[in-house]
């Protein structure tokens, strides 16, 4: 479900992109983070 998850998250960030370009690039940052914990769990 965490990939399902992550995979929402994308669409979101881009449409965040228009509202505001700082927010995206902190869930940019966290995004990578929850895939690689997703692998570890």
């Amino acid at each position: 479900m965490n990939h399902l998850t992550v995979g929402q998250r994308a669409p979101l960030s881009n449409l965040a992109i228009d509202d505001t370009a700082p927010i995206t690039l902190k869930f940019t940052r966290q995004s990578p983070i929850e895939m690689d914990t997703s692998f570890l769990y």
